[in-house]
């Protein structure tokens, strides 16, 4: 019995189908899982794995630097430049829909004194 695994533009693999006809408006036909390398060329939207796992690591310090941001709120301290940039350079790589997974991640500033 022949089967398609259907996708939706981004890439993500959404169900298999037996019969053409199901597919709906939107969605992509392959007759067979698609390998990482598939996907890249067949999706302009899709975000490789090692990209996502690069943004994770982003998003992580984000976290951390608004454990900074509320220190300093706490301290009646402002937030220091060098904190700002390091911020914008992390949002930077989360907004990227893809990019080298051999960045070097930016390193956080020294903690603000007194916070």
């Amino acid at each position: 019995m022949q089967f398609f695994l259907i996708y939706d533009d981004t890439g993500n693999y959404l169900r298999v189908v037996f019969d053409p006809a199901e597919v709906l408006p939107g969605e992509y036909v392959f007759d067979h899982q698609l390998t990482e390398e598939e996907l890249i060329q067949n999706f302009p939207n899709y975000i490789p794995q090692a990209w996502v796992a690069v943004q994770q690591r982003a998003r992580s310090a984000l976290i951390t630097s608004d454990g900074v941001f509320i220190r300093c709120g706490k301290a009646n301290k402002p937030f220091p430049q060098d904190w700002w940039d390091y911020v914008e350079a992390l949002r930077a790589i989360v907004r990227t829909r893809n990019g080298d997974v051999n960045l070097i991640m930016p390193t956080p500033p020294p903690y603000p004194p007194e916070t």
